[in-house]
């Protein structure tokens, strides 16, 4: 009856229902947001662990832990993958200062070139930067 009712509706008041249906879902998930992505985060785990608990379960293991091992799977990769990025990450940590006096050599090298090449002094490429800088501050 309410499917009928919707159809004799003209085409502006279907879509009007609908945008008010997509700004009214907009204002529920930001509104929500708080309860809405735990539970989001929590469904995609379930549905990654799924395979894994059904796989268990064939094999004749019982559910409470056919659950829990898939858990300890899921936990033993994430702190794999954390392992993973620290070291990776670990010999730029160590060897931060020096990346930082390169950079800081290839800025000031740049600089010079600028000077240089167009006439404009360090003080003045400074302040450029700087007026930039707080222009894009500003903006944001």
């Amino acid at each position: 009856m309410v499917y009928f009712f919707a159809m004799q509706l003209p085409l502006t008041v279907k879509r009007s229902i609908e945008l008010l249906g997509l700004v009214l879902l907009g204002f529920i998930i930001h509104t929500g947001q708080q309860i809405l992505m735990p539970m989001l985060m929590a469904f995609f785990v379930s549905i990654v662990l799924l395979p894994v608990y059904n796989f268990l379960t064939k094999r004749k293991f019982p559910r409470v832990l056919a659950t829990f091992l898939a858990l300890l799977l899921m936990i033993i990769i994430m702190c794999a993958i954390i392992f993973f990025i620290v070291m990776q990450t670990q010999p730029v940590i160590d060897n931060f200062s020096a990346i930082k006096e390169n950079i800081s050599n290839h800025i000031n090298a740049l600089s010079k070139w600028i000077s240089s090449a167009m006439n404009v002094s360090i003080k003045q490429q400074t302040a450029f930067i700087n007026q930039q800088s707080q222009k894009s501050v500003d903006y944001l």
